[in-house]
């Protein structure tokens, strides 16, 4: 947590006292975007930001369900499906779960501006383990996708009134 520019509001959202504090902006949507995945207990996540969406309101839910390890700065390799992401929010209306198609890391090279030097320097860095090891893991995990599609789960979901 740290103060930043266009940041309003600083706290652990866990933390009652701070969910409360956050309920007087009677928020009608909630976005949480490709986070879950990061947290060691995304269901208590999803169920403190429900907390913060009046009745009649709405939360909007992305995770990936297919991608590579990605460690920012952890990973747990939370992959839901969209009806497992709905399940974190009991009670509440679907309005709509999808799984998506989001490129994949061949997409992400040509992206770069030099496609061609960066899958160069991509394969060379995937043949040294023994350098920096702990970071090899990540980039290594790459390999399988570089044309195998990235999916993400999206829910939109309705808090009852």
């Amino acid at each position: 947590m740290k103060e930043a520019e266009g940041v309003d509001e600083i706290g652990d959202i866990l933390d009652p006292a701070f969910r409360t504090h956050l309920r007087k902006h009677e928020a009608d949507l909630l976005v949480c975007s490709n986070l879950l995945e990061h947290l060691t207990n995304p269901q208590e996540f999803a169920r403190a930001c429900g907390e913060l969406v009046r009745g009649g309101g709405f939360a909007l839910f992305s995770v990936p369900s297919s991608y590579p390890y990605h460690a920012d700065p952890i990973d747990t390799m939370l992959r839901p499906t969209p009806s497992e992401l709905t399940a974190m929010l009991p009670g509440w209306n679907v309005v709509k779960a999808v799984e998506m198609k989001v490129g994949d890391y061949w997409q992400d090279l040509r992206m770069s501006g030099k496609p061609a030097v960066t899958l160069l320097k991509f394969l060379a860095r995937v043949m040294m383990p023994f350098y920096r090891p702990q970071h090899w893991r990540s980039i290594a995990g790459r390999l399988p996708w570089l044309f195998r599609p990235y999916q993400v789960s999206i829910a939109l979901l309705e808090k009852p009134q």
